[in-house]
């Protein structure tokens, strides 16, 4: 059985930088979907201190999710 495909969002929120990674079943993974799943991970927080959001998919291999699924942690992104 296939695995749904994996994104990892960066963002900031309250001008610190953060990352989160869901599943997406679609397939595909919109700035509105990422907005709406931030949005209800940081339910306390003012919607307008979510910013700079950007969607990167993973491939097999990458994500930082538990032990024996076939996913495993990637290099850092950004690395300047």
């Amino acid at each position: 059985m296939a695995q749904a495909p994996r994104f990892r969002i960066h963002y900031e929120l309250e001008g610190q930088p953060c990352t989160h990674e869901v599943e997406a079943p679609g397939g595909d993974l919109t700035p509105d979907q990422a907005r709406f799943q931030l949005e209800s991970l940081h339910s306390d927080a003012n919607p307008a201190d979510i910013t700079e959001l950007r969607i990167v998919p993973l491939t097999p291999g990458e994500g930082a999710t538990g032990p024996g699924d076939g996913w495993q942690a990637g290099a850092p992104d950004g690395a300047a």
